[in-house]
């Protein structure tokens, strides 16, 4: 069991590290509007069938603000995408690596200096340990 989690970390270190080198190749090709519109789209297709298989259509049911969730979810995550792709369009792989790798750390200061609680003594080993 523990080999099979460590092979599943490292297909997923692998396979998100090297999305920025395939996207920099892409983006010669397409442009960014349209790369996320085509990755996103096909996602939720594929995920919907697969929620709809296992949920059933109750799953779909989300309420009178449903317009409201598919807009900040849709705004969240492709927003964040589209931003991250047009800057690999503009300037390289490395640099959107290292913002995306470092998105989580600034989220962790910036909810710590909003509670006013200050950096916390433990605050990288819970970054490390998720």
């Amino acid at each position: 069991m523990h080999r099979l989690g460590v092979l599943a970390a490292l297909v997923a270190v692998t396979s998100w590290g090297s999305m920025f080198s395939i996207m920099a190749h892409l983006l010669a090709v397409w442009d960014p509007y349209w790369l996320t519109c085509i990755r996103y789209v096909g996602a939720t297709v594929i995920l919907a069938v697969m929620l709809l298989v296992a949920e059933g259509p109750k799953a779909f049911v989300v309420g009178p603000r449903r317009w409201l969730l598919f807009g900040i979810g849709a705004a969240g995550i492709a927003g964040f995408n589209l931003f991250v792709l047009n800057g690999v369009a503009r300037g390289s792989a490395e640099h959107a690596a290292l913002f995306v790798a470092l998105a989580a750390r600034t989220r962790l200061y910036r909810r710590f200096s909003r509670d006013h609680q200050g950096r916390p003594r433990d605050s990288r080993r819970r970054f490390v340990d998720g």
